[in-house]
């Protein structure tokens, strides 16, 4: 039993150094409905540490105090678990089913091999309610409900950082907006570039092919990128956009697939993941990722997305940890994608 409850802590510590980016950290409730095969009743509660890992891969890391009812009595145990989820579907870009496989154990049962599925959605500020169901081959199956948020993790040096590029004010494509409608922290808002330094270009407001009808963008800076990019069919038709709303990852991947699609290379959105909560650099990086796919470049590196930054005078902020908003990410769709040839 120690070392069963050794190996769970090493995990989770393990888990929440492994990375610096989008951990979340949260609490697990649950009920053990059987061991070994025979139903039981009780109850679960402890701790876990999501770290993603590579595209949709996140591990999971959690330690347990599971309280159960036997013949003899109630007993309690220490449960430990080690666990890989994949996203396999999303739907609304707060909802989504992931399938689970990994390492299950705890004090009565000993260790062995989980399966599962994990439902997920998405409230805000990096934080997730979760239904999970799990069976592992001891025969132990468990039912945990999990709330957890994101939380920062600290730089031990061993990531890859990007090269950061100059971050510049937001500027509306046809007009300056009026005084009111001009965001509180506009130097950390992403634009495109309206002049080329060799010569003024003056701006062109997007063409739109659709009239949309978004009830809650009449005056916003960014209406006609916002309009131009769901008349391409970037975000769906509804009767509010939410401007002002943060980007959440499930909504950064399908902006992301769409992209792909749009360039006509749907399998290029693949290779990007985003965290629990998609920052400016993170979002642009992916967008950027995508289009160099498209021109050929099958493997870009950091430097290949700030050379396509720079040709398409598109000022990101790859120093910025700061969430981006839909207005914003509909305004890095709309310019990129109208001066990147199909």
């Amino acid at each position: 039993m120690k070392r069963a409850t050794g190996l769970g802590i090493l995990c989770s510590v393990l888990a929440a150094t492994s990375v610096q980016a989008a951990h979340q950290a949260g609490v697990n409730i649950g009920l053990p409905l059987s061991f070994k095969g025979e139903q039981r009743s009780g109850f679960i509660i402890g701790g876990l540490i999501s770290t993603p890992m590579m595209n949709k891969v996140t591990l999971d890391t959690g330690v347990d105090y599971i309280s159960a009812q036997f013949s003899q009595g109630t007993q309690s145990y220490i449960g430990y678990s080690a666990v890989g989820r994949y996203s396999v579907y999303y739907a609304a870009e707060t909802l989504a089913v992931d399938a689970l496989i990994g390492l299950e154990g705890n004090g009565y049962s000993g260790l062995g091999l989980a399966i599962g599925a994990v439902g997920r959605y998405s409230l805000s500020n990096g934080t997730d309610a979760r239904v999970r169901l799990t069976y592992n081959t001891n025969q132990d199956m468990l039912f945990n409900v999990q709330l957890v948020k994101e939380i920062k993790m600290p730089d031990f040096g061993g990531g890859k950082k990007s090269a950061p590029v100059a971050a510049v004010e937001v500027v509306p494509a046809n007009s300056a907006p009026a005084a009111s409608s001009i965001p509180a922290e506009p130097t950390q808002m992403l634009a495109v570039e309206a002049t080329v330094e060799s010569a003024p270009v003056k701006p062109v407001a997007p063409k739109v092919e659709t009239e949309l009808s978004y009830k809650d963008i009449a005056g916003h800076w960014a209406k006609p990128d916002i309009e131009w990019a769901a008349s391409n069919g970037i975000f769906a038709q509804a009767d509010k956009f939410a401007p002002n709303v943060a980007v959440n990852r499930y909504a950064a991947e399908s902006i992301v697939k769409k992209v792909a699609v749009y360039l006509g290379v749907p399998n290029a959105a693949t290779s990007t993941a985003f965290g629990p909560s998609v920052t400016k650099k993170d979002f642009v990086a992916g967008i950027l990722r995508t289009v160099a796919v498209a021109k050929g470049t099958q493997n870009p590196t950091d430097a290949d997305l700030a050379k396509l930054a720079k040709k398409y005078k598109l000022a990101e902020s790859l120093t910025s940890d700061k969430q981006i908003t839909r207005a914003e990410a509909a305004v890095v769709v709309s310019k990129l994608l109208q001066a990147v040839p199909k």
